[in-house]
């Protein structure tokens, strides 16, 4: 049973190392390319629904091990949060080099331009977390109705927080991945911010970190900033609040306001999430600045800041669209703000918590184009009324 999908497996093998060594304009990708196609197709005439798990032991189909020779690149897919693969009949020919070239970029094995790159676009492929794939409680019909990039990029972020709650370490290829997925859809409709809300108090953390990344990038995009300096402050915009995740849930959805106690524990995520990122990857180093000083302002704030430079650039935007955020979410505490309520506290802060030509600029950006919200549960509608703060500052946790 394990002849067709194994001839199928090691194609995609050859095709994974031809686009690591030859890059992926090379002639030699067609070819290749034609050969896992014409496996995929076999495949799908002999299985509906083909299903590949990758791990540590190389990879499996519907549970079987297939290919052993495949461990080096299982090991590598699963941690970039590709962790399961499924394919269904109706696969297009061009479907497959956006499969490639989405699987390469999440292994980071050659440079996509990031305005151009396409990522994980097609019905017929379908890959990440295997936690994803894993609803039992949940019909395919429905999977495929919430199959959007967006609910795979927040599965993908689970993923990675739990990493880091467990490892106390962030996997560094799928924080890129999310990233430069994120940054595709707003270069399709620059217009637009695409913001994620859920109702829901457990998945807070998860779309708090999607959508200040995507309004970080969205600053960068509007002051015209180069298009990695773009992708650096993203990757650090998503993952500023990492350190939360050694936070009790007790504590992040509790009601009332937070005890002496509970605060100071509330305040350590910065400098722990800074320490996880620091051990995690070389290239968490703005990362690492943003996390550490996100709490922090030139009036106060966590942890005190002890030296006369001020806050990173990079800080003083995400700080913003931190802020911006947590005020339009629904917390345990309080309900969301309206847009102009927010601006205006924004505004009102704006040289003592917040920086004044940032502000200014994020205010005009907000304003100016279709801020939009996107939401996951479409039976669920947005609330937009504020309900009382709790005691608490929006964004203080």
């Amino acid at each position: 049973m394990t002849e067709v999908p194994g001839r199928f497996v090691r194609s995609l093998r050859d095709l994974l190392t031809t686009v690591a060594t030859y890059g992926g304009g090379h002639p030699k990708r067609r070819r290749v390319e034609e050969r896992m196609y014409e496996r995929m197709t076999a495949l799908l005439d002999d299985d509906d629904a083909p299903a590949f798990t990758f791990d540590a032991e190389g990879v499996r189909y519907h549970g079987e091990p297939v290919d052993s020779e495949f461990v080096p690149w299982g090991r590598r897919l699963r941690q970039a949060g590709v962790e399961h693969l499924e394919l269904r009949p109706g696969v297009e020919r061009q479907e497959v080099g956006a499969f490639v070239d989405d699987l390469a970029a999440r292994l980071n094995v050659f440079t996509l331009d990031a305005g151009e790159a396409e990522f994980n676009v097609s019905e017929n492929i379908r890959f990440g977390p295997e936690a994803a794939y894993e609803r039992g409680d949940e019909t395919q019909e429905g999977r495929e109705d919430r199959g959007s990039r967006l609910e795979k990029e927040v599965e993908l972020f689970r993923w990675i927080r739990e990493q880091a709650r467990r490892r106390k370490q962030v996997p560094s290829d799928p924080v890129r991945a999310i990233v430069r997925s994120l940054w595709t859809s707003m270069r399709r409709d620059r217009a637009c911010l695409h913001m994620i809300r859920r109702e829901g108090i457990e998945t807070y953390d998860t779309t708090h970190a999607l959508n200040v990344a995507t309004l970080s990038m969205g600053m960068g995009l509007y002051s015209d900033f180069s298009t990695r300096a773009i992708l650096r402050l993203g990757e650090a915009a998503l993952v500023h609040d990492i350190g939360k995740v050694t936070i009790p849930a007790r504590i992040l959805e509790k009601g009332g306001d937070l005890s002496d106690a509970e605060w100071r524990i509330v305040r350590r995520h910065p400098r722990t999430g800074a320490q996880m990122l620091l051990q995690s990857a070389a290239d968490f180093d703005l990362a690492a600045v943003v996390a550490f000083e996100h709490h922090a302002t030139a009036d106060g704030g966590y942890p005190p800041q002890r030296h006369a430079g001020g806050l990173h650039a990079a800080t003083r935007l995400v700080q913003i669209c931190d802020v911006y955020d947590a005020f339009a979410s629904q917390r345990s505490f309080r309900g969301p703000w309206p847009r102009e309520r927010i601006l205006d506290y924004l505004r009102g802060r704006a040289g003592s918590h917040f920086d004044p030509g940032y502000v200014s600029s994020f205010c005009r950006m907000i304003e100016e184009w279709n801020h939009r919200l996107v939401q996951l549960d479409p039976d669920e509608p947005a609330r937009s009324e504020p309900s009382g703060d709790g005691g608490r500052e929006p964004a203080a946790v």
